[in-house]
């Protein structure tokens, strides 16, 4: 699932513009473009007074055999002890401009780069931790869309627009949220 994501590369404007600037500015080590687990990448959460900012965090929780969760299944993300904390009270945006999957067949394997239809900008739903002084997000993911199905059997939570504040929120069910995630997928082979 989910191991290879799209982050508008350093040229951008608008609200990417300004997450770059703030994360440059606090000195934070970050990448753009292309973006695999194990990578410092961008993403948004809520401090406690409730402001959103962007924080650079390591794509993977590492367990102790080294190890990388990078996807966690949101339908049992609150039932598994290594998530059930950080879904109820430390969520994130993670922001792209698409994903890739990989459909098999046979032998040959296509690559397909994913995105909601209509949006060029979208959030995905991710919960971090704090671990030896990092931290670390993983990104949620449920059940494909009929419409992509054919190429993967999970995709990630997508949250509609409007939503991210609400997703960041310790006073929000992340379950209820995840329930109107975005399904309207585009694709195109690569």
């Amino acid at each position: 699932m989910c191991g290879r994501y799209t982050f508008p590369d350093e040229e951008s404007t608008g609200f990417i513009g300004r997450m770059l600037d703030s994360l440059r500015k606090s000195g934070q080590d970050f990448s753009t473009g292309t973006l695999t687990p194990g990578m410092n990448c961008p993403v948004v959460v809520m401090t406690g007074s409730g402001r959103t900012v962007p924080r650079a965090m390591h794509w993977g929780y590492r367990l102790s055999d080294g190890k990388l969760v990078f996807n966690t299944r949101s339908e049992t993300a609150d039932e598994k002890p290594l998530f059930r904390d950080d879904i109820r009270a430390r969520r994130c945006l993670i922001p792209a401009s698409g994903y890739f999957e990989w459909e098999k067949k046979g032998d040959e394997k296509i690559r397909y780069e994913l995105s909601p239809k209509d949006r060029t900008l979208f959030f995905m739903a991710g919960i971090f931790r704090l671990r030896d002084g990092a931290e670390e997000f993983s990104i949620l993911t449920r059940q494909a869309s009929d419409d992509i199905s054919f190429i993967h059997d999970r995709m990630p939570v997508i949250l509609p627009e409007g939503f991210g504040e609400k997703w960041l929120s310790p006073d929000q069910d992340p379950l209820s949220l995840i329930a109107g995630a975005e399904t309207v997928m585009r694709f195109r082979a690569e």
